[in-house]
């Protein structure tokens, strides 16, 4: 897929590097999916925001196969990418979404709205950017 998408980086994109600078840093926050982080219905959601390649939300849904990960972004060719590869590891808890983080509350509250214990994002935007486009997709906790 990356030949023809440009899912991470061509001009470094030997086993050795993507597995050093992509794989490792997304298990890196497997300790974020630990006990805690579930919504008012119980239920662990993990919302991967601007996934590109699908790091960190792929390599963190097969290490937790109990937690339900969402993996978005705004260019739907990488989805496919995605989604190819979720059929192919026979990923159950993964899904994706085509749209904008900041309008996924706005367009679908009832689904999005509160709904997630962590909201994961590599280099999308600037952090103060970055937490006002999720604050509203984050479990409140009282």
């Amino acid at each position: 897929w990356n030949d023809r998408i440009n899912l991470v980086s061509r001009k470094d994109c030997s086993p050795e590097v993507v597995f050093h600078r992509h794989v490792l840093p997304s298990l890196a926050l497997s300790s974020l999916l630990e006990d805690g982080n579930e919504n008012e219905n119980g239920n662990d959601n993990v919302v991967d925001v601007g996934t590109g390649g699908g790091f960190p939300g792929l390599p963190l849904a097969i290490l937790h196969p109990q937690t339900s990960f969402l993996l978005v972004d705004s260019v739907n060719k990488k989805l496919t990418a995605i989604d190819d590869m979720i059929t192919s590891l026979a990923l159950t808890n993964v899904q994706t979404l085509h749209t904008r983080v900041e309008e996924m509350a706005t367009i679908s509250p009832t689904k999005h709205k509160h709904q997630y214990g962590v909201v994961l994002g590599r280099s999308v935007t600037s952090i103060p950017r970055f937490c006002f486009w999720i604050k509203e997709l984050l479990v409140r906790k009282t």
